[in-house]
């Protein structure tokens, strides 16, 4: 009997790497985003009064230089990685701040004008809203055959439980949300929008 062939087409590549010295660094963030917050209340109105989020400036402030250069060189081996082409180079052209208090979420949401985006997580309590990424092929969720488990080739979604110091890196096109916090300490995170050619 012939053994079968499985060919993993047309894949969404998310990506995930625990940040050297975190601790320290995320120290200094939270430092940084309270000052943001303390200096600009509003930020960028959100639809849920649980959140907070910055302006996306924060790529062009100096404070943020130290993690923009590293997140800088992390993006330049994801985007080695997708197109397997060491010479691009990928442009952070937008990075804000988000605090999710308690009861806070986020609704489903794509990132537009840019290719990848990233989340690095700052403060990651237990409970603190995963954040869910939705299958793309969204005939498949009408189609998709019973499935008595979850699988790579049969989940209409799939979520990542936040950790401090963890960076995640998706297409900018994938649907996602995140889930509502119910922990009573902050969401902290830093997200931002990448372009490359």
């Amino acid at each position: 009997m012939n053994e079968l062939e499985c060919f993993e087409l047309f894949p969404t590549p998310i990506f995930a790497h625990d940040v050297e010295d975190s601790e320290k660094i995320n120290q200094k963030l939270k430092l940084l985003v309270r000052e943001i917050m303390k200096n600009d209340p509003v930020g960028n109105p959100h639809l849920n009064p649980h959140c907070y989020q910055s302006q996306g400036n924060l790529h062009k402030i100096e404070d943020f230089k130290f993690i923009f250069d590293k997140f800088t060189k992390l993006l330049e081996t994801t985007v080695a990685s997708i197109n397997g082409t060491v010479g691009s180079k990928p442009s952070i052209n937008a990075m804000w701040a988000c605090v999710n208090n308690k009861y806070g979420y986020n609704n489903a949401h794509v990132h537009q004008n840019s290719n990848l985006t990233g989340v690095y997580y700052v403060q990651a309590p237990e409970k603190c809203g995963n954040i869910v990424f939705h299958d793309p092929r969204v005939q498949l969720n009408a189609l998709c055959p019973p499935s008595s488990a979850s699988s790579r080739y049969a989940a209409p979604h799939v979520s990542f439980v936040p950790k401090a110091g963890r960076l995640i890196i998706f297409p900018s096109w994938l649907l996602h949300h995140v889930n509502m916090n119910l922990s009573e300490e902050e969401r902290i995170l830093l997200g931002f929008n990448c372009s490359y050619t």
